[in-house]
């Protein structure tokens, strides 16, 4: 009898795990849930030229330690300027952390954009790859064509590189 209930468990556990595995998409069926590699020429191609020019003249004041300037360029004299003149303690707090990266992490090295979304004709959010000496930091941008001219939205940026994955993979 005891025998009886055991093989009628296992009997029923391997069917239960049977009907999942029919609801569950095999990941070569699944669509939006795997990231092929991206090309950064292929990723920056999307992007207007000033915000090229704008991340490139940012980032490479954050390689040279000119981690003020690479806000102030990054900022230029759009919405995001004006909220760091307002905002005082949140502007000197992101400088802060960013003076902190090397020594926690080591120096900044090189980036790759990893993703341009084109929200809008006018609109462009793109993740970039700022590499350390002992790992990567996602940085955020939104960027806005307004009156003729490319502005910067946001800027964000940290060191939890799984969660980047967890958004490239949604």
């Amino acid at each position: 009898m005891k025998k009886g209930i055991i093989v009628l468990f296992v009997l029923v556990v391997l069917a239960s795990n049977v009907a999942f595995c029919e609801f569950v998409p095999k990941p070569e069926e699944s669509k939006g849930t795997r990231v092929q590699s991206v090309n950064p020429d292929v990723e920056k191609s999307k992007l207007p030229a000033p915000v090229i020019e704008n991340i490139s003249k940012s980032m490479e004041f954050l390689k040279k330690g000119l981690y003020e300037e690479a806000l102030k360029e990054t900022a230029g004299d759009g919405p995001l300027a004006r909220m760091f003149a307002k905002n005082v303690d949140s502007y000197n707090n992101i400088v802060n952390n960013l003076k902190k990266v090397p020594e926690m992490y080591g120096k900044f090295q090189d980036y790759s954009i990893i993703r341009v979304r084109e929200i809008d004709k006018r609109v462009y959010r793109i993740l970039i790859l700022f590499y350390t000496d002992t790992l990567p930091l996602k940085f955020d941008l939104v960027y806005y064509k307004t009156n003729g001219k490319w502005v910067s939205l946001y800027f964000f940026f940290n060191d939890e590189i799984v969660a980047l994955f967890d958004e490239l993979y949604k």
